[in-house]
């Protein structure tokens, strides 16, 4: 009898992805909450928009290596 696990790198880089993704999305969310923490301009105000934007980029390269290796991400 096979016992053997199945394994599917799509799946695997599909679930990864998913996982990065999800995960950016949240530092998003929870780092815009903080700006109201600090006064506008100040360092730390400065700070979480740098920290944003990083993680916006952050998310884009994500995006944009699903985009361009599409057969790591086939759907079988």
């Amino acid at each position: 009898m096979d016992d053997e696990k199945p394994f599917d790198k799509s799946y695997v880089m599909r679930v990864t992805a998913n996982n990065a993704k999800k995960s950016v999305d949240i530092s998003i969310n929870k780092t815009s909450q903080r700006l109201e923490e600090f006064p506008p301009k100040s360092v730390k105000w400065q700070e979480v928009l740098d920290t944003l934007h990083a993680l916006h980029q952050f998310r884009k390269l994500i995006d944009d290596f699903q985009v361009h290796n599409p057969g790591l991400f086939l759907k079988e």
